[in-house]
C-alpha cells in the first residue's frame, strides 16, 4: 500500500507544480506586460514575465531537494507529501487572488 501511495504522489506532485506555475505566469504576466515588441516570440521568451516565472518555478523546486538532502531525519515521501500540501495550498491562494483580480476589473469596465 506504502508503494501505491508513494507512486500516487509522484503523479499528483507535478500536476500541482504545473498549475502552480501556470498560475504563477498569468499573474506575471498581468503584473509585468510587455506591449513593445516586434514579433510574437519576443513576448513569450524574453519579457520580464518569463524570467520571473522561470525563477520562482526554479526556486520553488529547488526547495524540495535542499529538504532532502540537508535534512537527514526527513524521508523523501513526507517532503513530498509537504510540498503537496504547501503547493496546494498556493495554488488555491494564487487562484483567489486571480479571481477577485479579474472580477475587480470587469467591475471597472
Amino acid at each position: 500500500f506504502r508503494r501505491v501511495l508513494f507512486r500516487s504522489m509522484m503523479i499528483i506532485l507535478p500536476f500541482i507544480y504545473s498549475v502552480f506555475i501556470a498560475l504563477v505566469g498569468i499573474i506575471m504576466n498581468l503584473y509585468f506586460p510587455n506591449f513593445t515588441f516586434r514579433n510574437e516570440a519576443e513576448v513569450v521568451k524574453q519579457s520580464n514575465s518569463s524570467l520571473m516565472t522561470i525563477l520562482i518555478g526554479g526556486i520553488s523546486v529547488i526547495i524540495p531537494f535542499i529538504l532532502i538532502f540537508k535534512t537527514s531525519t526527513l524521508m523523501p515521501d513526507t517532503v513530498i507529501n509537504f510540498m503537496i500540501c504547501i503547493v496546494g495550498i498556493i495554488c488555491v491562494l494564487l487562484y483567489s487572488y486571480l479571481f477577485n483580480f479579474v472580477k475587480k476589473r470587469i467591475k471597472e469596465f
